[in-house]
């Protein structure tokens, strides 16, 4: 932790977004991630305990040995790309380092693909639903979506990078990171990607291991 660098004041978190219609189509034209490392670790932490966020997510790690069959179906996951054994266990890792870290957790939508499901149900014990977190939707749509003000603590969107990056105009994380989004009048702020490890880092050090 002492190597992360802190801001003092929250307002410090605010990114300014840009609208990305006309160039969702161009990954090398989004811009990098903010990361917890030039954001800073206690501030970030701050905002998540004061409730108001959104945690977009990307599901996580799959298996891409490719021995689905047949075309591809929402109602067979057989048919999909689904979670690796791996992906299972990082999910439950974020689960876990949330919860140590006391940010509170509000609504939990999921894309309903049985990756992105799986992702949330095990992360955070529960999903609900959304199609405007899969499928073709414009980027001033998804902006929309990414812009919901929470109703209580933090909601979750758990997604996929495409959509992560048309909607919030930065290159993709990667399987299984959350982007910490800020509502506003001006559009979804994004104010840092976080990765599994990085989340673990931060319940370690704050339990004083």
């Amino acid at each position: 932790m002492s190597s992360i660098r802190t801001f003092a004041v929250l307002g410090a978190l605010t990114v300014v977004a840009m609208p990305v219609e006309g160039r969702q189509g161009d990954r090398n034209a989004a811009r990098p991630l903010p990361t917890l490392d030039e954001v800073g670790a206690v501030t970030v932490l701050t905002a998540l305990r004061n409730g108001g966020h959104i945690l977009a997510c990307r599901h996580a790690i799959t298996d891409r040995s490719g021995n689905r069959r047949g075309p591809v179906s929402l109602n067979d996951r057989s048919t999909q790309r689904n979670l690796s054994a791996e992906g299972e266990e990082q999910a439950r890792r974020l689960g876990r380092a949330v919860e140590a870290l006391d940010v509170p957790i509000g609504d939990v939508y999921s894309s309903p693909w049985a990756r992105t499901l799986e992702s949330a149900q095990i992360s955070f014990g529960r999903a609900t639903r959304d199609d405007m977190l899969h499928g073709q939707h414009s980027a001033r749509e998804l902006r929309e979506r990414f812009n919901r003000s929470p109703q209580e603590g933090n909601t979750v969107l758990m997604t996929h990078q495409g959509l992560l990056r048309m909607g919030l105009g930065y290159r993709q994380p990667g399987e299984g990171d959350c982007i910490v989004v800020r509502p506003s009048e001006d559009g979804p702020n994004v104010i840092v990607n976080v990765t599994v490890p990085e989340w673990e880092m931060m319940a370690r050090a704050r339990n004083g291991r």
